[in-house]
């Protein structure tokens, strides 16, 4: 049952990781494409 629980905090903490991460993966994506869309 522990370990049950335990298992499942680790993977929210992870998805909340990973959902940060991808955010700002999608930041710096955004970035490099204004800059691509900008330079000739």
């Amino acid at each position: 049952m522990i370990l049950i629980v335990l298992y499942t905090l680790i993977m929210l903490l992870h998805q909340k990781n990973a959902v940060t991460t991808s955010k700002a993966k999608s930041r710096n994506f955004k970035s490099k494409l204004a800059t691509l869309i900008s330079s000739p």
